[in-house]
């Protein structure tokens, strides 16, 4: 939809706090969540995230993020958080980023 020559996407424009979770598409997850946070309700993450089928990585942090990518992608050889981390930040590269690539 265009309005005044710019498109917009009317997903975004409307609230999904009401919507049922089922039924909305994996690509709007996030918005669902921050239209709840919006709303100050509590928000189950993981277990939206399995409902809506987006992607989410567990942690409260970054480095616990990154552990977890590890544990989860990782073979054996490759298991080791500091070793990512050294790897990194010795090429001035993010350790989040080369954990993605």
């Amino acid at each position: 939809m265009y309005l005044r020559g710019v498109l917009i996407d009317p997903m975004e424009q409307m609230t999904l706090e009401s919507v049922d979770p089922q039924k909305i598409p994996g690509r709007y997850g996030w918005k669902y969540i921050d239209d709840m946070k919006k709303t100050k309700k509590d928000v189950d993450i993981p277990t939206l995230q399995k409902t809506i089928g987006f992607f989410y990585i567990p942690g409260e942090n970054e480095i616990e993020r990154q552990k977890n990518m590890i544990q989860k992608y990782a073979g054996t050889a490759f298991s080791d958080h500091a070793m990512w981390v050294e790897e990194s930040i010795a090429e001035s590269v993010d350790p989040s980023f080369v954990l993605c690539v």
